[in-house]
Order: structure tokens, then sequence, then C-alpha cells
């Protein structure tokens, strides 16, 4: 009977630690409540790093109603999403195997795990040409 319940609880633990294995992780540019922080560069505002599942190639990025594009992960797994969100705008970072292309809708889309986010509130800047 003890070799059995030991069995169950090692199984158990491998369960576990497989799963952990399919889950995604910020690792920079959001708070704990999901928000994205700031990042102040001339090219964009938002610098987010994600740690993806070990079966995932690709980050790939859904808002507005549409899938935005996918990066490439490097050889840790890790993926860095950089772009200029203003408002609260929600963004789907979706584990993917494979990238999908601009304006494809989230039901064709087929990943692994996801994160949703959201936009600091940033206003866009706005531009005068009476320079």
């Amino acid at each position: 009977m003890r070799r059995l319940r030991g069995f169950i609880l090692v199984l158990f633990a491998l369960t576990i630690a497989g799963c952990v294995d399919q889950r995604m992780e910020i690792k920079s540019g959001v708070n704990q409540n999901g928000i994205i922080k700031r990042f102040d560069d001339p090219t964009h505002n938002t610098e987010v790093k994600v740690e993806l599942p070990e079966s995932a190639k690709y980050l790939t990025i859904y808002y507005d109603g549409g899938v935005v594009g996918s990066i490439k992960a490097d050889l840790d797994c890790e993926a860095t999403y950089t772009d200029n969100i203003y408002g609260h705008t929600k963004v789907k970072l979706l584990a993917t195997v494979k990238t999908y292309r601009y304006g494809e809708k989230l039901s064709k889309v087929n990943y692994i795990d996801a994160i949703t986010i959201k936009g600091s509130g940033l206003k866009e800047p706005s531009y005068n040409d009476e320079n």
C-alpha cells in the first residue's frame, strides 16, 4: 500500500511539473496588476519580455480584433514584444507553435497558453503641423 501511495505521489508531482512547462511567464514590462509599464524609447513605449513554454516557438500578439503579428522565441524560450500602446487597450499574448498573419481572427489561432495585459492609459501624442 505504501508503494502505491508513493507511486501516486511521484506521478502527481511529475504531472504538476509538466504543467508548469506549458505556462507563459512575464519576465519584465508588466506590473503585478497586469498593466503595461511605460518604456521610454523614441520608437516604442511598450517593451514586454515573456518566457514561453518549451513547446512554443512564437509569441503571437492579438488586439483590436485581430492578430498583429508573431515574434520568434530565442533559444532560451523568450520573446520580447515592443509596440506603442495607448489608452487601456487589452493585448493578448499567445504562445503558439507557428506564425500567424496580421488580421487573423482569434478563433483561427491555435495556442498553448495566453496572458492578457492592459495598456496603462497613455494618451496618444498629437502632432501639430504648424511649425
